[in-house]
């Protein structure tokens, strides 16, 4: 039973040490001017009526204006119709009409949104409102879910810094939670086949997992919620309903991931638990006897909200080209955050996946070796009834975060995660001549169990 421990302890400096600290004092003076001009600028808008978190989103690209969305704030929330003649702030405060919230403005000139302002009594003499803190293990718009967004606002993938997509220093690729529910993206191999720049080769039906390429070469770097995970734990097996989005950095992440490999880095930011309470239930049937059911809680766990929980579970039965070909693919995840303070957020979370193959299909041929179709069909590719292949993977994590008032923060993760596999899959091997000989079948038998531990401590 092999076992991969690897206990990486990562720091990042701070942001401003690689920026550029030399500017003229023409661009100190003309940028400011330009920006003004370009929010000022007036033109037209034809946006429809739609959540409030996907017409915001449609309105900051339109007009190149940069806006976190808080997830929480829209989540609910539906946009008006916004056509016509309007700057971009006109535009946005439009779409904002009836919800409650505003529009907001940061040091940057960059929008945000905030609760609107109630009248209230006046404060006495020398009391003074002190703005709320929010401890969240993700900076403000990198939340997809509940936003109806195609994109996240902040991805910290590359660095470890929060930093818009614009203002990460590698391409950077998102597929958010909308795009997820929309596509019916179930697994990631799903989600990679739907990523652009990102190549997906499978070998089989249900049997080992297949390949998947960037720029050239294979991608071997794996993480969930920034924490590298290992080839060896069989990443192709994560569902899509455990996470807000995924993202993908092309190219090395050596900061990230230790020694940096020319493809890609994929990682898996996962759902968090909600500050109101919310459910969902799907139900979902197809053809080759498909169907599935799952359901999603989030509420909080005491008055105060101040601890928080969320339950996923998700059950999928699949069937195929061929009669005796069947998948059962079960999800269970749990996670708890509690604010231990006004700056400190503990975290506690498992997940359990569980999918089991009859019949796993593999390739078989369909020319002769003189390039004569042999006629076979797709259903003719049936596996023997005693081949199978089952996973199970494993894990729980815990995490404390820790904001400073100086604007330093720091967190540190631990994990442990456990995959184990067994199988036998039939398989034929070279090529068939028209008299019907030529090929080798082989039936290996598969087993194995990894493990993976890690510690994960950072500050920024």
């Amino acid at each position: 039973m092999p076992t991969h421990c690897p206990f990486p302890l990562r720091a990042l400096a701070v942001a401003a040490l690689a920026l550029p600290c030399a500017l003229s004092a023409q661009a100190q003076t003309t940028a400011p001017t330009a920006t003004a001009a370009s929010a000022a600028a007036v033109r037209s808008y034809d946006v429809p009526a739609q959540p409030l978190g996907s017409a915001l989103a449609r309105i900051a690209a339109a007009s190149g204006q940069q806006i976190s969305i808080d997830a929480e704030l829209v989540r609910g929330h539906s946009a008006p119709a916004v056509r016509g003649d309007y700057t971009p702030e006109q535009a946005a405060r439009a779409a904002l009409a009836g919800s409650g919230l505003a529009l907001t403005h940061t040091e940057r000139g960059n929008w945000g949104l905030a609760p609107a302002p109630t009248p209230a009594a006046a404060p006495a003499a020398g009391a003074h409102a002190l703005p709320a803190v929010t401890v969240s293990g993700k900076a403000e718009g990198s939340t997809t879910e509940g936003t109806g967004s195609y994109t996240t606002w902040s991805t910290s993938s590359s660095t470890r810094l929060n930093l818009t997509p614009q203002e990460t220093p590698q391409p950077i690729s998102v597929i958010t939670r909308q795009r997820m529910d929309d596509q019916g993206l179930v697994g990631l191999n799903d989600i990679m086949d739907a990523t652009p720049g990102i190549t997906v080769k499978a070998f089989g039906v249900g049997g080992d997992g297949p390949q998947i390429w960037a720029r050239g070469a294979s991608i071997t770097n794996f993480q969930i919620d920034g924490i590298p995970s290992s080839t060896s734990m069989s990443n192709y097996l994560q569902s899509s309903v455990l996470y807000d989005h995924v993202e993908v950095v092309k190219g090395a992440t050596g900061m990230m991931s230790g020694l940096g490999t020319p493809s890609a880095t994929i990682n898996m930011i996962r759902k968090r638990p909600t500050k109101e309470a919310q459910a969902s239930v799907t139900a979902e049937a197809g053809s080759w006897s498909r169907y599935g059911t799952g359901a999603d809680l989030s509420r909080p766990l005491n008055d105060d909200g101040s601890v928080r929980g969320r339950l996923v579970a998700d059950f999928k039965r699949q069937g195929a080209w061929t009669e005796n070909y069947r998948q059962d693919y079960g999800v269970l995840y749990g996670i708890v955050e509690a604010d231990l303070g006004p700056r400190t957020l503990l975290t506690v979370g498992a997940t359990h996946i569980k999918r089991d193959t009859d019949a796993p299909i593999r390739a078989f041929p369909i020319l002769y070796d003189n390039g004569v179709p042999t006629g076979a069909r797709p259903s003719d590719g049936k596996a023997p009834d005693w081949t199978y292949y089952n996973h199970q993977h494993d894990s729980v994590f815990g995490s404390l975060e820790h904001t400073f008032g100086s604007g330093w923060s720091a967190k540190a993760e631990v994990t442990h995660a456990r995959y184990t596999y067994d199988a036998v899959i039939a398989s034929l091997v070279g090529t068939v001549n028209q008299a019907g000989t030529g090929l080798l079948a082989q039936s290996p038998l598969w087993a194995n169990t990894a493990q993976q531990s890690s510690l994960d401590a950072y500050v920024t």
